[in-house]
């Protein structure tokens, strides 16, 4: 095999200080891959700014194509495609039977390998105009509606990866066919599903006999979890014998839990498609048991007798959760599931929440009950999280809906003529000197301690007090009151601390969905002189934000001191953390209900969205199309500043 590549130029003979071990890894299809053990040059590698696509957003976004053909493209030796250059190869120098070699083109098993063969095979993709597709490293898939329509976007893509020196095996090559698998799983219309032969090898596994065993059973079947109703509950006592701490013994429990799991693989239901549009109904069912939380995705439209799956999730208690009351676990269950909703079917989707007990009216009123074990910032979290999601979505009802079903387990689904009613948009109240005598005393405080005099409303003395201490202990208000202490750094017209480049302003807008798929665009704003830059996006997640402030900030006006931003988690999370420690930058989130923090940002996106429905026609019909014009409009005509 060394000799093999040493005649394809992708090892050579070497004398070099540096060396590590070699790792061969048998290959499915019976051949043989060198690898080496580079666990020691991993370690003191530094991280790069780019990251790789996550799997399970990939997974998402082709779910929600809906399609009915596919074809896939995996190119060969993707990794030997791409030289290491001359100054690099020493540290990557290995050896076998007492000759010393090293690598020419980029080698498995480096951390950054992966990372550097997806960036350079995107970037051919991008600059030969690739028609729709989805890449993860060397693996590639396009879909349409027709078997010819596949042909062709796989036949472009292909022209394009060879142009671009890349190698393509025929037997790499799959379809177009109604049913294929990319990144291990299988897809047939829009759905995603577990392959036959993953099933047959997961149940045709014994029972193991020590903790590595243990493991390697629990890793092939984690995998395929988000088919499983109850997984983690499932599972738990396999997890507890491979725990440290804890001796190995396959007791009765973990017999239970060994053919139970399997039984349910053998049963796992296909999930998908996503749908959109406003006849689609999305139900996040959840439920907090003993052992720990679980919630389930659904979706049903007129005609279906029963909804159809989109995902399964479940967790374990950890730390102090299991000491919350059930009130609390309930809460949880339905405040983590709406985030795992949200990378599914996107933030502006309706959602229909069912959960075991009746929980939210009083959570939209901020109360914290007296008796409870989270923190205060625990329970402000949970109910800024799901009043603020009830909030997104259509005027004429909220996003999230309490109704209280026993859906999907029953065979009738949807809303009763009674619910109906309960969840229509709220009306306003008619004016005070309208009410009925009866109603006056109640109207505005249940306690009668507002009242009207005149044109007035009054107060209790006894309500003020109360009042100051509330705004006296909310951090947010400390934050405002501080805030409007300091001299902004935008004074007087003019930035009074950075230079041009150095702070930016970001945000994302929603749009309507385009037939790419895209619907989100990320706007940046150059804080002293207002230069405005976009970027397209499918969903509004950290990996995004991080792409495009490379691309339209960093590669064109150079590395910024200081991004703002809200409180999103498309913004406020480790991913962004991380990146922004990397580079130097001061990342900072706007203060809530503070209007001046974002204010030079929201009159960009207004103007923004003003010139893209100018260019759409008096609507956003080809928004993509219009985004470079629109933006170039709000720089040369529309900037504030």
């Amino acid at each position: 095999m060394i000799q093999e590549l040493e005649s394809q130029g992708v090892v050579s003979k070497t004398h070099a200080p540096f060396n590590s071990p070699i790792w061969p890894v048998h290959k499915s299809e019976g051949e043989w891959r060198l690898t080496v053990d580079y666990r020691a040059l991993n370690e003191v590698t530094p991280p790069l700014s780019t990251a790789m696509p996550d799997m399970l957003e990939l997974q998402y976004e082709l779910e929600s194509k809906a399609a009915k053909w596919y074809a896939t493209t995996d190119i060969a030796n993707a990794l030997f495609s791409i030289p290491l250059a001359a100054e690099c190869r020493p540290q990557f120098a290995f050896t076998w039977r007492g000759v010393q070699y090293t690598w020419n083109r980029l080698p498995q098993g480096w951390k950054h390998s992966p990372t550097i063969c997806h960036g350079l095979i995107q970037t051919a993709l991008e600059k030969g105009d690739a028609p729709e597709h989805l890449q993860y490293i060397d693996d590639i898939i396009v879909w349409g509606n027709t078997a010819a329509e596949v042909f062709e976007k796989g036949k472009e893509i292909i022209q394009i990866l060879l142009e671009a020196s890349f190698a393509i095996k025929k037997s790499k090559v799959k379809g177009p066919a109604r049913e294929i698998q990319f990144l291990g799983v299988k897809w047939q219309d829009g759905q995603q599903q577990i392959p036959t032969d993953v099933i047959n090898k997961i149940t045709a596994m014994s029972p193991p006999t020590n903790k590595k065993e243990t493991q390697a059973f629990l890793g092939a079947i984690g995998f395929w979890r988000i088919h499983i109703p109850e997984y983690s509950q499932i599972v738990s006592p396999l997890y507890l014998v491979t725990q440290k701490k804890n001796d190995f013994h396959c007791g009765p429990e973990q017999q239970q839990a060994f053919a139970q799991i399997k039984q349910e693989i053998t049963h796992a239901v296909a999930l998908g498609p996503v749908r959109t549009g406003p006849e689609v109904k999305n139900v996040l069912y959840s439920a907090a048991g003993s052992h720990g939380l679980s919630w389930s995705l659904w979706q049903k439209v007129p005609g279906e007798t029963r909804g159809r799956p989109l995902g399964f999730w479940s967790r374990s208690y950890r730390g102090s959760e299991a000491n919350y009351t059930p009130t609390e676990k309930e809460i949880l269950a339905a405040a983590e599931g709406v985030q795992a909703a949200s990378e599914v079917i996107g933030t502006e989707a309706q959602l229909l929440l069912a959960p075991r007990l009746p929980v939210l009216g009083w959570m939209f009123k901020g109360k914290v009950p007296s008796t409870h074990h989270a923190t205060d910032a625990t329970w402000s979290k949970w109910i800024a999280l799901i009043t603020q999601c009830a909030r997104m979505g259509k005027l004429n009802r909220p996003r999230i809906l309490e109704i209280i079903t026993n859906w999907p387990e029953g065979e009738n689904f949807g809303l009763t003529d009674e619910e109906q009613e309960q969840v229509t948009r709220a009306e306003e109240a008619p004016p005070y000197n309208q009410l009925p005598a009866e109603e006056m005393h109640y109207a505005l405080f249940t306690d009668g301690s507002c009242r009207i005099v005149g044109m007035n409303r009054k107060w209790k003395a006894a309500m003020w007090s109360p009042t100051r201490q509330v705004i006296h202990d909310c951090e947010t208000c400390a934050a405002i009151r501080q805030a409007k202490r300091v001299k902004p750094l935008w004074y007087g017209g003019r930035w009074s601390k950075y230079k041009y480049g150095e702070a930016w302003q970001i945000e994302y807008i929603a749009l309507p969905q385009i037939r790419h798929g895209k619907r989100y665009v990320l706007t940046m704003v150059e804080a002293t002189t207002g230069w405005l830059e976009t970027y397209p996006v499918p969903h509004a997640t950290a990996w995004n934000t991080i792409l495009g402030l490379e691309r339209q900030v960093l590669w064109r006006h150079g590395t910024p001191e200081r991004i703002e931003s809200d409180n999103g988690t498309h913004f406020k999370n480790s991913l962004i953390n991380t990146w922004a420690r990397e580079h130097g930058i001061e990342w900072v989130c706007h203060i809530p209900y503070h209007a001046p923090a974002a204010g030079k940002m929201e009159r960009h996106n207004a103007l923004l969205k003003t010139q893209l429905r100018a260019l759409g026609g008096g609507s956003f019909k080809n928004w993509e199309q219009h985004l470079a014009k629109a933006t170039w409009l709000v720089n040369t005509q529309g900037s504030t500043n």
